[in-house]
C-alpha cells in the first residue's frame, strides 16, 4: 500500500476522549480541526479556545496527554504552534 506524504488540511477523523463513567462523563473530540468539549452537565459541544488547549498541554492533564499523543500521530502540533 502506497502512503501519501500530503497531510490533510485538518484532521478528518473524530477521535474521542471520555473522562468519567457514562452517562456522567465529560467528552472531548477532534472535529474538523477543532478540539471540542461536551460536559456531562449540559451535553452541548463547544470548541475549546487556544488558551484552554495550551493550559491542558502545559499542565499535562488527561486531555493534554491525549492531545499530545494525537499531535504526534497526526502532526497537529504544527497547527497548535501557529496560534
Amino acid at each position: 500500500m502506497k502512503q501519501s506524504n500530503h497531510a490533510p488540511e485538518y484532521w478528518t477523523a473524530s477521535p474521542k476522549l471520555q473522562i468519567g463513567d457514562p452517562p456522567k462523563a465529560d467528552e472531548y473530540r477532534l472535529n474538523e480541526g477543532r478540539v471540542e468539549f461536551q460536559p456531562a452537565a449540559t451535553r452541548k459541544w463547544r470548541t475549546l479556545s487556544y488558551p484552554e488547549i495550551k493550559h491542558h498541554i502545559l499542565l499535562r492533564t488527561a486531555v493534554g496527554r491525549w492531545l499530545t499523543g494525537l499531535s504526534r500521530a497526526a502532526k497537529i502540533s504544527e497547527f497548535l504552534s501557529d496560534k
